[in-house]
């Protein structure tokens, strides 16, 4: 049976990714620092802080792209609820991200800047569901390559959402298989089983509607600052969570 746990704590690792219509730099750095000669280049840069250990390396970030001091306490800060908030040079997320290890479901904070030329992401530790993206970079035949940082950004949260369907669908399955062998051989402990798979369901969905509100509520309740005048893939965005939460109907879990 899947289970949820947190994320543990390792040691800091750096990680950038440079690239274009025709080449691709990808490579572990020891220090923010060593972004510097990506700065003033026509490619996008994706920086993947991979541990939240080392505030110095956040602080770093924090320096390097002259992010709000109040920011950087939000992306140390484990357990923020998920929000976006725009500034001058950057726009900021902040997210939940499932991924299935070893039959687990491990869930950690994601924290995302994407500004001119760039994104960075904060992750709690090593191990993400970003792998797809970092494929077609590196295959320079897709239109990720020609697009600029606002579509890596929205490439991320879009992965994300996507295997909010894979973690419930796995908890989905799970459940029939249960509610199968309850029919067939209705004990307490099938039954039990069943109760607390549907509770971890349900602790899914609740981190996962935050945000889920959070945008449909922005776009249909606060027209004259709808978020596509600014970001050119919000509508896309949208359109997943929406499918989402059609998932959510079908499953009857709303």
């Amino acid at each position: 049976m899947a289970t949820i746990r947190k994320t543990g704590y390792t040691l800091c690792m750096i990680r950038i990714i440079d690239y274009s219509v025709t080449t691709v730099k990808d490579t572990h750095v020891s220090s923010i620092e060593e972004y510097i000669p990506f700065r003033n280049k026509e490619s996008v840069t994706w920086i993947d802080i991979e541990s939240l250990e080392d505030e110095t390396v956040i602080d770093s970030a924090g320096s390097v792209f002259r992010i709000h001091p109040l920011i950087i306490e939000d992306i140390k800060r484990i357990g923020q609820r998920p929000k976006m908030e725009e500034f001058d040079n950057y726009t900021y997320f902040v997210l939940r991200m499932f991924r299935l290890e070893h039959g687990n479901v491990i869930t950690e904070q994601m924290s995302i800047i994407m500004g001119k030329g760039y994104v960075i992401t904060f992750q709690e530790k090593p191990g993400d569901v970003f792998d797809p993206i970092r494929e077609r970079i590196r295959a320079k035949k897709f239109r990720i390559n020609s697009l600029e940082s606002d579509f890596l950004a929205y490439s991320l949260v879009d992965v994300i959402i996507d295997n909010y369907f894979v973690i419930l669908e796995t908890f989905g399955e799970e459940i029939e298989k249960l509610e199968d062998i309850l029919l067939l051989n209705p004990t307490k402990t099938a039954l039990h089983n069943i109760h607390a798979l549907k509770r971890k369901v349900l602790t899914v969905i609740s981190t996962i509607f935050i945000p889920l509100t959070f945008i449909t509520g922005l776009y249909w309740m606060n027209f004259k600052y709808m978020p596509e005048l600014s970001w050119r893939w919000g509508y896309p965005l949208v359109i997943t969570v929406m499918g989402l939460i059609l998932f959510f109907r079908k499953k009857k879990w709303l």
